[in-house]
């Protein structure tokens, strides 16, 4: 798996996104330094994914930027159909491969005509069809080309998965406006517990905004699968350009939190609550005593 994450800032002017670049086979061999997980989409979107089985990424988006080519920019709800036409397509081809293949039809014509062509095996043909799922994830960030009342971009972010709804896996789309920052992928409860801690909001600072993506990457490497490199990025809507921060820059952020921003348990803690329970344990044992006698 990875983590990946977005966050909005600066007055919602900007968006801080980063990831990590391991990746992971099916033969149990991984390595880091060898998967980028951002690219970009459309003018003025980026897309980051996480998962088991990173193979159908490619043929997505493609696909999704196929059919974003508006020089201006897109605005979410075109981005996000594209998405969903992109991703069901994908899962209806899986479909055909894996389980249509050796009887040379389409989905279409198994839904139109399979009762008809397989009679008894229909239903069990059906349910592998409807068992297909995709096990990769898209975290999706981005402005509308249309502005607001105060001519600024407005920034958005959303998320891209496979849903089972107990007959058929589906397309699921959410958005993650409220708050305006996500994660995705193994090491997501650990980043956005982060993201929490230090109370990212839209009004936070770029440089705030940055340490607190970054403690939110390193933290989220405790996350099955999650490489140490940092990719972390800064988008600027007025250009539609990523602004990389450097491996210096990083690696000194590193540094800083290994030394004094991660979490840890102080010994002076420690030894305080050592005395407390052995003062507690010491009173329950003189009780029980004179209980006996």
């Amino acid at each position: 798996m990875t983590v990946c994450i977005a966050a909005v800032c600066n007055e919602s002017k900007n968006i801080v996104m980063a990831s990590d670049f391991k990746i992971s086979s099916e033969l149990g061999l991984s390595s880091d330094n060898v998967a980028l997980k951002t690219v970009a989409i459309a003018k003025g979107w980026w897309g980051l994914f996480a998962g088991n089985d990173l193979s159908p990424v490619p043929s997505i988006v493609r696909s999704v930027r196929k059919e974003l080519i508006n020089a201006e920019g897109e605005d979410i709800d075109d981005v996000k159909k594209a998405f969903a036409r992109a991703y069901q397509a994908e899962m209806n081809s899986r479909a055909e491969r894996e389980v249509l293949s050796p009887w040379n039809i389409t989905l279409d014509r198994f839904i139109n005509e399979g009762v008809k062509i397989f009679k008894n095996d229909f239903s069990s043909i059906n349910a592998r069809i409807s068992e297909i799922k995709l096990e990769c994830d898209f975290l999706v960030c981005g402005f509308d080309r249309s502005r607001s009342a105060s001519g600024t971009f407005i920034p958005h972010i959303f998320t891209v998965s496979g849903e089972y709804h107990g007959y058929a896996t589906g397309v699921c789309i959410r958005e993650r406006d409220n708050p305006q920052f996500f994660a995705i992928g193994s090491g997501s409860l650990g980043a956005m517990s982060m993201l929490f801690f230090f109370g990212q909001n839209i009004l936070t600072s770029i440089p705030q905004t940055i340490y607190s993506v970054a403690a939110g990457k390193f933290m989220g490497e405790r996350g099955e699968g999650v490489g140490d490199t940092t990719l972390l990025h800064v988008i600027d809507p007025s250009t539609s350009y990523e602004i990389d921060i450097g491996s210096e820059t990083l690696r000194f952020i590193r540094e800083f939190w290994d030394k004094q921003g991660a979490p840890r348990i102080l010994p002076e803690m420690v030894d305080h609550l050592d005395r407390l329970l052995r003062q507690v344990f010491g009173e329950i044992q003189q009780q029980a005593k004179q209980q006996s006698g």
